[in-house]
């Protein structure tokens, strides 16, 4: 008892050996969240003790900053509930997809929240929002109750010092023998070989593309020069309609050793893989980062260069148009569309495809008879008439970049939770909800694979040249290892090219940022920089190197590349149909407003007031609680489940009493009922 009071009493007296303890502490609770165990720590400070110290580091010099403050505890308690808080939010993520945390994700909290409820149930969500709720108010209560002291100036800047000087210390000899890495561009390995600290204090700093020591005007002339000298003037025999097919989380379960489904949940995919152009293409991530994915094959980048985790549509595509297979195929007369059967603002896509020089955007709010997945995802038979739809609203050839979300997880479900599903385990998996949901993947990609096969139908009939490129955005979150698949990497999806004319059978692996170039080469088209850059230099020793300074250049340099071409974001329509009130007329039950373009998201709008609206059928929308006695504007107004804005009708003039039979478009009527 006499010990442990003299080791009390000697750290009382020992501040900063507390908070070195305390940052130790903290360390070791981070990483072992992260790994989901309690020996988590002990595993990195075994295998890098640079990385285990360097988090050390960074927390001790965060907890340093109590010391210059009055209430210095209350600010210690702060830090600690701030790393504490990271890390348990780290750790309940990786329950739900494969990439950590990094700081980007708190730019996705507005497209994060209409997904929640997918993942965790009601209780669960009072539970989680209870519990922040409770640390917000002991923190304000510790606050107001904590003692105030005289701040410690001497020895906080000193501390701070030292801590600055280790860690830079740390850092250099980390990089340099390859304990710490500057570039992550497997981020889930990442974080196990350096540690959550190392990597999530990264994600902070590191944002954009850092200017590459060589960047100047002469180095890009050079560039230029190089990827332009085998490159001929773009002369396509044929012109195509060009539909890309973004399958989220599909994959050949065929590639995961033993597992025997009760049959093929992909027949379409896999006999266009006999056939067709095909191969594995690498992608950003696993799991999830569908987004990212999606930038690299529409502008022919990698997220490589970018910060840690890092989601360009989050950051620099906020305000910056870039090169992308639609400015390329522009120059070729295509009109430009995106079909995604998921709210318009995730990712904040209603934003960034006008950057990325789409015409047309068609989310699931401006869609007809969606279905949805007993997660609450739509399914996908809903983006065939969505696809056919835009491919019509052109007389000339378009190019239709379509994202499926069918796919998309959790997976995780008890055994018989969603009743009999279409495709089983028949063997390979003995654990009965394991395999379940292993079934429930196979059920919710089947759906997906019924999509494909119903559009190629549909596009063989049409009588137009099309090809369709088919890819998996990334593998599913199903806990898999390198050594559960016998063909690829956990980093590596599946491509195919369908077309209704000949193309040649040549399988390739590819990158996700070289898929869009390979498609011009086959069809003899060479528009755009990066194009000319994957078609003619991939095989140049200097190639990623050439692509990082092009990728800084056009994003956040000199623009040199562009000659002064520079391109311009589009007026992007949400939707194909825009909404229009052709007619209002008032009845018994209500303000019956007639028009084109509405959906179930359609929300009439009476003298700027949203009103009560029930959604009848694409032509027609009923007010149950208006009868205007004076004339009013009205106007629809299309909005998400979060509630951001993406159209808004014209406004007509409703005028009491009058009739305009007359001029009444061909409308249905309702029914007699």
């Amino acid at each position: 008892m006499k010990t442990r009071t003299r080791i009390f009493n000697f750290l009382q007296q020992k501040e900063s050996l507390q908070l070195v303890l305390l940052a130790v502490l903290l360390e070791y609770l981070l990483e072992s969240l992260h790994r989901h165990g309690a020996l988590g720590g002990f595993l990195l400070l075994a295998d890098n003790p640079t990385g285990f110290f360097f988090g050390v580091g960074a927390i001790l010099l965060t907890l340093s900053l109590s010391l210059l403050f009055r209430r210095q505890a209350f600010a210690r308690g702060l830090v600690t509930v701030f790393w504490l808080a990271m890390g348990v939010i780290n750790c309940v993520t990786l329950f739900f997809r494969t990439t950590p945390l990094a700081m980007i994700d708190f730019l996705l909290l507005d497209s994060v929240w209409t997904a929640l409820p997918t993942y965790l149930t009601p209780w669960q969500t009072v539970l989680a929002a209870a519990a922040a709720m409770t640390a917000i108010a002991l923190l304000i209560r510790e606050g107001i109750r904590c003692q105030k002291v005289q701040p410690k100036w001497r020895k906080g800047v000193a501390l701070l010092l030292i801590c600055g000087l280790g860690l830079t210390c740390l850092t250099l000899g980390g990089l340099y023998d390859g304990r710490l890495g500057s570039e992550f561009p497997n981020l889930p390995d990442a974080y196990l070989e350096y540690g959550f600290t190392d990597c999530f204090s990264a994600s902070i700093f590191s944002l954009g593309i850092d200017e590459p020591e060589d960047y100047s005007e002469e180095t890009m002339e050079q560039v230029l020069d190089a990827i332009h000298a085998d490159s001929a003037e773009p002369d396509p025999q044929n012109k195509p309609n060009i539909l890309f097919v973004q399958l989220e989380s599909v994959m050949d379960v065929g590639r995961i050793q033993g597992l025997v489904p009760s049959e093929d949940p992909t027949p379409t995919l896999n006999t266009l893989r006999e056939t067709c152009p095909a191969g594995l293409l690498s992608v950003p991530s696993i799991g999830a980062g569908t987004a990212n994915t999606e930038f690299e094959v529409i502008t022919g980048m990698s997220c490589e260069y970018f910060g840690a985790g890092e989601y360009p549509y989050k950051t620099v595509l906020q305000d910056t148009s870039c090169e992308s297979l639609c400015y390329n195929l522009r120059e070729l007369g295509y009109a430009c569309h995106a079909v995604h059967n998921h709210y318009g603002s995730f990712y904040d896509r209603n934003q960034v495809f006008s950057n990325l020089g789409f015409d047309t955007f068609t989310s699931v709010e401006y869609m007809e008879n969606v279905e949805q997945t007993p997660r609450g995802w739509a399914t996908d038979a809903c983006l065939t008439q969505a696809v056919l739809k835009a491919l019509d609203s052109t007389e000339g050839r378009d190019l239709v970049y379509t994202i499926t979300v069918q796919g998309h997880g959790k997976y995780d479900a008890q055994a018989g939770e969603f009743g009999e599903l279409p495709v089983t385990v028949k063997s390979g998996m003995d654990d009965p909800d394991a395999a379940y949901s292993m079934g429930y993947y196979m059920s919710l990609i089947q759906g997906t694979d019924q999509f494909v096969a119903e559009l190629l139908r549909a596009l063989s009939y049409r009588g137009e040249p099309s090809v369709v490129v088919l890819f998996g955005d990334h593998l599913p979150k199903l806990d898999l290892e390198e050594t559960d698949l016998n063909r690829g990497t956990l980093l590596q999806s599946e491509y195919v090219i369908w077309s209704n004319f000949d193309l040649p059978k040549e399988d390739r692996d590819l990158e996700a940022y070289q898929l869009s170039a390979r498609v011009l080469e086959l069809l003899g088209m060479e528009n755009g920089i990066l194009t000319k850059l994957h078609q003619n230099y991939s095989g140049n020793s200097r190639y990623e190197e050439t692509l990082e300074l092009l990728e800084y250049d056009l994003l956040y340099g000199e623009r040199e590349a562009y000659k002064g071409e520079i391109p311009q974001p589009t007026a992007l329509q949400m939707g194909i149909t825009l909404p229009e009130i052709h007619y209002a007329m008032d009845t018994v039950d209500g303000l019956l407003v007639l028009g084109e373009g509405f959906s179930q998201w359609s929300c009439v709008t009476v003298e700027e007031d949203e009103q009560d609206t029930r959604f009848i059928n694409s032509h027609i929308l009923l007010l149950p609680e208006v009868h205007p006695e004076e004339l009013s504007l009205l106007t629809i107004r299309t909005a998400g489940k979060d509630g951001i804005l993406l159209s808004e009708s014209p406004a007509y003039a409703y005028v009491p009493g009058e009739t305009h039979s007359a001029d009444l478009p061909d409308i249905p009527l309702l029914p007699e009922d």
